[in-house]
């Protein structure tokens, strides 16, 4: 297996949030360099452009501009760059993991969305837990009010409160099912609970192209095991995911095009300048290689290299077969 990253010289461009390690560590890119944080470091400004990776056994809490709060949980990996598809943008885009957001009552042209290799996720209430595996499937459950999922085809889902819809790459956002409450809110454990609940495998494991709810999907019917098998052998590039004469789909009646002056000149400058992040899986698959590199102020905790951050961004299964593309530069 072979992964390469390209990145590109990066602006210092807008704040996009802060971030707040409740356990274990995360790593941020920047400009070509890395950066580890602990808990005690306090709040960690992010910016646009940013790459960050969140370390094993460890959940962090993103407070975004975008008055969303976002909690990811181990081996979660995120991008911070802007994209746009027609009358649709973000900032946020999901490379790996699982992740829980919480968002305030937002002014309709003020929509938190993100995207993933496979889908669009767009706020219509106020909370969702979300997982993308290795491939690039998507995952996302309602957890209060409403959330609109849109595949690669077909029209967007709107998921109720416990609700659930899976996007196998290529395929539209499944039909939905009723799931079971979030057991684990409102515990006294806190975050040791969260931790554990938004805890993925590490990318390089032979379970990450696997999503947590495929058993449940496959059992009710609304998603088929040809179609998953297959769609962990494809090709996917995330600036596929969306096409414009699908998207068109997926655009509420009488719905007016956004304009935010703001986000058009972040994405300008993004674009011009951005850190690009290209995740390429060749099969067959190479032994991981550890690396245990410390640095000087914290030496308890291994100094992820650019190459190794990336390493661990994307594997397939062993019994997968072809090559994965996440290029999130459009």
């Amino acid at each position: 297996m072979t992964l390469f990253l390209f990145l590109e010289p990066a602006i210092a461009l807008t704040k996009y949030g802060t971030a707040q390690i409740r356990t274990g560590q995360l790593i941020i890119v920047r400009d070509e360099q890395e950066s580890v944080y602990v808990p005690q470091d306090g709040d960690i400004e992010v910016l646009i452009n940013d790459l960050l990776r969140v370390g094993k056994d460890s959940l962090v809490i993103l407070k975004t501009e975008e008055q969303t709060d976002i909690k990811m949980g181990s081996n979660a990996i995120f991008q911070i760059k802007p994209w746009k598809n027609r009358n649709q943008n973000g900032y946020l885009r999901m490379l790996y993991g699982k992740m829980n957001f919480q968002t305030e009552k937002l002014e309709k042209r003020k929509r938190f969305r993100f995207k993933t290799a496979s889908a669009m996720i767009g706020v219509k209430g106020t909370g969702a837990d979300c997982e993308v595996g290795s491939t690039g499937n998507t995952g996302c459950t309602g957890r209060s009010g409403k959330t609109e999922i849109l595949g690669n085809a077909g029209p967007p889902q709107e998921l109720e409160t416990n609700q659930m819809s899976i996007v196998v790459v290529g395929r539209p956002a499944s039909q939905t099912i009723d799931v079971p409450p979030d057991d684990t809110a409102g515990k006294a454990e806190g975050d040791k609970v969260d931790a554990k609940t938004f805890a993925k495998v590490s990318p390089t494991s032979t379970q990450s192209s696997s999503l947590s709810q495929e058993d449940q999907a496959l059992s009710a019917g609304i998603i088929e095991q040809e179609h998953l098998d297959e769609s962990k052998k494809e090709e996917v590039a995330a600036d596929e995911s969306l096409q414009p004469e699908l998207e068109a789909e997926a655009q509420q009646e009488g719905e007016e095009e956004e304009t935010d002056e703001e986000f058009e000149k972040d994405f300008k400058q993004s674009e011009e300048k951005g850190t690009i992040a290209e995740l390429v899986v060749n099969i067959p698959v190479e032994p991981a290689v550890q690396i245990d590199i410390g640095t000087a102020a914290t030496p308890e905790i291994p100094e992820i290299k650019v190459e190794d951050a990336i390493e661990d961004a994307v594997q397939e299964s062993k019994n997968s077969a072809g090559k994965m593309i996440l290029n999130f530069d459009k």
